[in-house]
């Protein structure tokens, strides 16, 4: 099993279909959502059972809305996270910053490391620390966040102006995904960055960056080339 990225996505058609339904879905319940909170108290007043099919129309849309509340908290925002507002202080590289003296590793996703080269020698660690400091370097951004790491940092999301900039990482090609909890859009957007070899991905084949660390811990034993 090779370790290194080698321009070539796997990821299947599966993920796309899979993300595409599931933003369908839930656009069309959050709406179905919005407009049943707002009638559902008028239908519950107003029934008066004066024709047959009132009463059946009435559990429909309680139902309904029921469905769309499940449906929301399944795959809507998590609640319950933690947040504050600072200038970004600093960029230690493309997932790690420095916000009110706090350091900060954006969620979901993998930037190469500082010293990370490509085959082509292409610095790659150093571009995906550019381009996350020209989205954010000194600029008031929001973090939100649920816990910390092992290594006492905040794991979170970062958003300027309401953008996800940890999406934008990812669509951008400048960053890869890290672990399996990403949602669904962060796994179709890196797929597309790879397909159209944007940010890094121009660049030819390199070590992911989990695998480049454990290298580095290891002593450097790069595996054979491919």
């Amino acid at each position: 099993m090779r370790s290194g990225y080698d321009s070539r996505p796997r990821v299947t058609m599966f993920i796309l279909v899979d993300d595409l339904v599931g933003k369908i879905l839930f656009n069309f319940f959050s709406y179905v959502h919005n407009l049943q909170l707002l009638n559902v108290a008028q239908y519950l007043n107003t029934y008066s059972g004066s024709w047959p099919g009132a009463k059946v129309l009435l559990r429909v849309k309680v139902i309904f809305l029921g469905v769309s509340l499940i449906f929301l908290f399944v795959k809507g925002p998590i609640y319950g996270y933690k947040s504050f507002v600072g200038i970004c202080e600093q960029v230690i590289d493309g997932d790690t910053i420095i916000v009110r003296g706090q350091r900060i590793r954006l969620a979901y996703i993998d930037a190469p490391e500082i010293g990370q080269v490509s085959r082509d020698r292409k610095l790659i660690g150093q571009k995906s620390k550019a381009y996350l400091e020209k989205l954010i370097s000194g600029k008031k951004v929001q973090i939100k966040y649920k816990k910390r790491g092992r290594y006492g940092r905040i794991i979170g999301h970062v958003f300027l102006a309401g953008k996800d900039i940890n999406l934008k990482m990812v669509s951008s090609g400048f960053s890869f995904i890290y672990g399996s909890e990403a949602p669904l859009n962060y796994f179709s957007d890196h797929y597309l960055a790879k397909l159209e070899r944007r940010g890094i991905f121009a660049a030819q084949s390199f070590e992911i960056p989990w695998y480049f660390r454990k290298l580095k811990r290891a002593g450097g034993k790069r595996p054979p080339k491919y």
